[in-house]
């Protein structure tokens, strides 16, 4: 079924690749962040590699504890499956961004799950710290909004 299917084709297993390498740079600079004995920047006065335990969710809404892992892996199931379905269909650029999503749900889980809250290092103006987890997060949601908003006009 999946075997013959397009969705492997060389091209596409790079962008797999390219997507799992930064799941694993993302638990990489978790690690580092984590044994981090003093912030530095990145870039000067813009990004700053740091550690900060995010126990709440996005924009640090207070809302954390059993039910929200629970809330978090019934999504992240909901997001796998969304991913097996669109590859039985063979819509591929759709598939990367939805497994962008699932890699960054998966990482940040991976923190809720082994530490109680989300590993974040890098630190935007002062003003913000997220994780590479959450850039995919981000990134893959856009994409995926953009390409329904695409299909939606074309089918009007």
């Amino acid at each position: 079924m999946l075997k013959n299917s397009k969705i492997f084709s060389k091209k596409n297993i790079v962008i797999i690749i390219f997507l799992t390498m930064f799941f694993v740079l993302d638990r990489y600079f978790k690690f580092l962040s984590i044994n981090l004995e003093e912030d530095f920047y990145l870039l000067k006065d813009v990004l700053k590699f740091t550690f900060y335990p995010n126990k709440f969710i996005s924009f640090s809404i207070p809302f954390s504890g059993v039910i929200l892992n629970l809330l978090i892996f019934f999504l992240i199931v909901i997001v796998f499956l969304n991913i097996v379905y669109l590859a039985k269909k063979e819509i591929k650029i759709e598939i990367f961004f939805w497994l962008a999503i699932f890699l960054g749900a998966v990482s940040n889980f991976i923190d809720r799950i082994r530490f109680s809250f989300v590993v974040d290092y890098i630190e935007f103006f002062g003003l913000s710290v997220f994780n590479l987890a959450d850039v995919m997060i981000v990134v893959g949601c856009f994409f995926v909004i953009l390409l329904n908003f695409k299909r939606n006009k074309k089918s009007n």
